[in-house]
């Protein structure tokens, strides 16, 4: 990584420090017998006593000492144009008050941390730097099942993605294709859009990260932009696939001018995040309940869309035959045929009730189920959805 990236003596000396604090900490310890870096750390409490930690004034004295014109050009390390920034590579904490911002703590971002100390990515934790968790499923692709129309176009989604670093790379066509690629998914909740994902990573052998946007929503101005930067940087070239569920909640349509400052700090976040997107250059698949949700200007970015439609009668009773546990409670006695057409299911309803019947079977040490019990949990199902179009 060294290497590939070309960094200098200085930019390896920044390195070195933000990763001190983890192999090595006793190496600022040298800070107490010099009072310019002493004042220039900062102190944190550990079990263990005082620890001094580095901060970009640390940094910045290493580099430039009392030279001034040096201590000016050392700043573009931490500058926004710098591979540090761009690749998410080192992380500047917070400051408190009126406090300089070099005066935060520098510490390298745990991608990195674990490539240079372990010498591999490893997945990353949840944090407010990358607010997403790791999306799996045992499932394969033959326990999806999905309207013809809706196979047929995920067909199409599987060969784009599957052919974009050929196309891309060995066919030369970069003049007319965009780094990354971005895949709507839309339809009724419940319909598959978050296990289609899940699966397009284990085709793809790569990792699929289901980002939390609840975690990355602020109510102080700029700040959602800044968690929102932080997950694009740290995701940035990692063949990594981010998995916006609810797009909408961030993506959706802008507000008019003139509707109050919030509506207009709103937009500027939209904004921001179709910009971002745009230049991404991963893979990332955003989901909806609805596509008109969606913004236009955004929508009309897409290099592929797939549509979830509900389920007919014969794939809702393949779900039902697919998942129910033959080996362990008969399907005797029960009208299945009847429930589907009185109580029309998403897979993920029908998943739902198959898990509570077993769980019921298998405490009350049952043969069969009670043609009653499965009704109730069928009606508890449809309730949650009936008349509730475009809940998730």
């Amino acid at each position: 990584m060294i290497a590939a990236n070309k960094f200098s003596a200085e930019e390896r000396l920044v390195i070195i420090l933000a990763l001190s604090p983890y192999v090595a900490p006793e190496v600022c310890d040298v800070f107490n017998s010099n009072k310019k870096l002493l004042l220039l750390s900062k102190a944190c409490r550990s079990s263990e006593g005082i620890m001094l930690l580095p901060t970009v004034q640390t940094a910045l004295f290493l580099l430039a000492g009392d030279d001034v014109d040096k201590r000016v050009k050392s700043m573009l390390l931490f500058d926004t144009t710098h591979t540090f920034y761009k690749e998410s590579i080192i992380h500047i904490g917070p400051t408190e008050g009126n406090e300089p911002a070099y005066n935060g703590v520098i510490s390298i971002t745990p991608t990195y941390r674990d490539l240079l100390i372990h010498g591999e990515y490893r997945p990353p934790r949840f944090s407010s730097e990358f607010p997403a968790h790791l999306l799996t499923t045992k499932l394969e692709w033959e326990d999806l099942i999905l309207m013809p129309t809706t196979s047929e176009t995920l067909n199409d989604v599987k060969v784009t993605l599957k052919q974009y670093e050929k196309l891309f790379n060995e066919w030369n066509m970069s003049n007319i294709m965009r780094p990354g690629c971005r895949i709507l998914f839309y339809g009724d909740s419940g319909q598959g859009k978050t296990l289609t994902a899940s699966l397009l990573g284990k085709l793809l052998k790569r990792p699929v990260y289901r980002v939390d946007i609840a975690a990355t929503v602020s109510k102080y101005v700029g700040e959602t932009n800044q968690r929102l930067e932080a997950l694009f940087n740290t995701a940035e070239n990692k063949d990594w696939i981010l998995f916006f569920d609810e797009g909408d909640s961030m993506l959706g349509q802008r507000s008019k001018s003139g509707e109050g400052s919030n509506s207009h700090y709103a937009n500027q976040e939209v904004a921001f995040l179709l910009q971002r997107i745009e230049t991404f250059n991963g893979i990332i698949v955003v989901a909806t309940n609805l596509r008109s949700n969606i913004d236009y200007a955004f929508q009309r970015r897409f290099d592929a869309s797939a549509q979830f439609k509900a389920l007919d009668f014969e794939r809702q009773k393949q779900v039902w035959e697919r998942f129910w546990p033959k080996k362990h409670i008969s399907m005797e006695g029960l009208d299945i045929d009847t429930l589907i057409g009185r109580y029309p299911l998403s897979p993920a309803s029908i998943i739902n009730v198959i898990r509570r019947v077993a769980a019921h079977v298998s405490e009350q040490e049952l043969k069969t189920v009670p043609p009653a019990m499965l009704v109730r949990f069928v009606q508890d199902e449809d309730y949650k959805f009936k008349g509730t179009a475009g809940f998730s």
